[in-house]
C-alpha cells in the first residue's frame, strides 16, 4: 500500500514514518510533503492508496 505523509512539522512526519514502519510494514511511504501544493503534485504523480494529512497547516 502506497502512502504520502503531509505535515508542516518535520517531527510529525518522522514520528509517523517510525510508527508506520513498526506497526504497518505493508505501508510504503512514497513521498513526504510540507505543504498542500507539494502534496497535490505528489498525489497526482504517485497515485497513493492513502494520504496522511495534518489538518492544521498554514
Amino acid at each position: 500500500m502506497k502512502a504520502i505523509l503531509v505535515d508542516d512539522e518535520p517531527d510529525g512526519i518522522r514520528t509517523l514514518q517510525k510508527l508506520l514502519a513498526r506497526h504497518c510494514p505493508a505501508v510504503e511511504v512514497v513521498a513526504t510533503c510540507s505543504n498542500a501544493a507539494a502534496a497535490r503534485q505528489q498525489i497526482e504523480i504517485q497515485k497513493p492508496d492513502v494520504v496522511f494529512l495534518d489538518i492544521q497547516m498554514p
